[in-house]
């Protein structure tokens, strides 16, 4: 059996996959020429719209794997051991304090730098700042200009005594560009996070073979132990459980 930071990292790197094929899935349908009673066969307006939401949706779930891959790191460090497991709310706390700035902090503790420094540089890429920016802008701000779908124009059609009358415009979201930008980004992440998983899986995970009834009777007497020691005093326990987390 594989410590319980081990398998924490492995539970959530199946969310990551899980994220990451709802995003290449997403932009794969907008090469769908019909979308069946979803959208009118002669309906290209309506086509475009439906291409756009995929393409939301590929843009979001790309960004979302980013946050995902520094969890599965952050998973990695913990040191709670079956707290993780048997204590949601402190999971969910410790989930909650992770983020680009605080990971970098404990890889340092940890002297992990040559992980630090690979996520550094993916972070810092050009092309996940792109991503990362455009997903921002649609996050804080509500939408993006499709282009064929309304208009942009940044100035009135009419102006006032030789000025021109600037009204608010989006930022735009021009379909092809972004499908391209994203099948680059689908495989740069790929390989990133392979490299993740390298770091935090141990290379035998998925070969050793495990004694059913052993290994799990051994895991039931560890268990077993465990919730016998979260029996203490309730102010203690909680104490405890929080492990300087709210403290």
């Amino acid at each position: 059996m594989f410590p319980t930071n081990i398998t924490a990292s492995a539970s959530k790197i199946t969310d990551v996959h899980r994220t990451f094929c709802t995003g290449r899935a997403s932009f794969i349908y907008c090469d769908c020429e019909e979308f069946g009673q979803l959208v009118p066969r002669e309906d290209e307006l309506s086509k475009l719209y439906f291409r756009s939401i995929l393409m939301y949706s590929a843009l979001s779930s790309y960004n979302i794997c980013i946050d995902l891959s520094w969890q599965v790191v952050w998973l990695y460090l913990s040191d709670f051991d079956l707290d993780l497991i048997y204590d949601k709310k402190l999971y969910d706390r410790y989930i909650k304090k992770c983020n680009f700035e605080t990971l970098n902090y404990h890889l340092a503790l940890a002297k992990e730098n040559k992980i630090r420094d690979f996520m550094n540089t993916m972070f810092n890429d050009s092309l996940t700042q792109q991503v990362r920016q455009k997903y921002n802008y649609y996050k804080h701000k509500g939408s993006l200009h499709v282009p064929g779908l309304g208009v942009n124009h940044s100035n009135l059609p009419f102006g006032f005594n030789g000025l021109s009358l600037k009204q608010f415009t989006r930022e735009e979201f021009d379909l092809t560009e972004w499908t391209e930008l994203l099948i680059k980004f689908h495989w740069f992440f790929k390989d990133y996070f392979e490299e993740i998983i390298r770091f935090v899986i141990p290379r035998d995970y998925l070969e050793l073979e495990i004694d059913f009834l052993s290994d799990t009777l051994n895991y039931g007497i560890k268990v077993e132990e465990y919730l016998k020691s979260k029996s203490f005093p309730s102010k203690e326990r909680d104490c405890q459980d929080c492990k300087g987390i709210n403290c």
